[in-house]
């Protein structure tokens, strides 16, 4: 049983196969302002997510990342987690080849502060961020160039498990500098953003593993939201088939004792 069970697991993320997913109007509010951002645009993807939410959330920050890339919009990874800067290089990694480092996309590292950090980094990017994750100046990439505040950002996508997270970003940059937010959060932190979505401070919100394997959908690229999503599924049909053979092997064996 125990076998059957691995095998019934992991199959679905040897081989992710699309699955019949009802798309929710959060996740579509996402993919269509994706959809209608212009190529060279700037979009701030903010990676505040640690291993233990991870599971919830990259394999959306990959799908988003994809879709965003296939526009021909630039994309600025930040991270005001310590962990942040491990998933943002590598989402960035699954870049198409003749995309170019230091053009179509940058990583600026991690700043500590919060949303301390988050304020300063609306209001002067160059002084929070003075180099890349790698020690580049910023005057040497060309994708910062005319970046300097966040009234430069078509949209800004915050990731997160915690703090900080959208409510941070709504406060610092979306009240003060009118930047739109969308957000990817995990399933238990749905409730209490939901009344920025409701006021519009948040224009988008995609949560939790059943948003990416939406997300991948969306844009034709089965990943690890899907494969993760049929593991589940996988998981729950093997246990109700069980339960139900358990049960019917049971009364037989009664019946074949009187």
């Amino acid at each position: 049983m125990y076998v059957l069970f691995i095998i019934a697991v992991a199959f679905p993320m040897v081989r992710p196969v699309p699955m019949p997913l009802v798309v929710k109007q959060e996740t579509r509010d996402l993919y269509d302002s994706i959809e209608k951002l212009t190529p060279g645009d700037t979009v701030v993807m903010c990676f505040d997510y640690s291993p233990g939410t991870a599971s919830d959330i990259h394999a959306a920050a990959v799908a988003v990342f994809t879709h965003l890339m296939r526009r021909g919009v630039r994309v600025i990874a930040v991270s005001f987690v310590p962990d942040g800067p491990q998933f943002a290089a590598q989402a960035l990694a699954t870049a198409p080849k003749e995309k170019t480092y230091g053009k179509d996309f940058v990583d600026l590292g991690y700043r500590a502060g919060g949303e301390n950090a988050i304020a300063a980094f609306a209001q002067d990017v160059a002084r929070t961020f003075p180099a890349d994750s790698k020690g580049a100046p910023l005057a040497q990439l060309p994708l910062m160039a005319g970046i300097k505040t966040a009234r430069d950002f078509a949209l800004v996508i915050e990731m997160s498990g915690g703090t900080p997270g959208p409510a941070e970003w709504v406060r610092q940059v979306g009240q003060a500098f009118g930047c739109r937010i969308g957000a990817i959060v995990t399933t238990v932190m749905v409730p209490p953003n939901l009344a920025y979505v409701q006021s519009k401070q948040l224009m988008a919100l995609l949560y939790g593993l059943r948003g990416a394997a939406e997300y991948e959908l969306l844009v034709g690229r089965p990943g690890l939201g899907l494969a993760g999503m049929g593991s589940q599924s996988a998981a729950a049909v093997f246990i109700l088939a069980a339960v139900g053979i358990g049960n019917v092997l049971r009364l037989r064996s009664k019946e074949g004792s009187r």
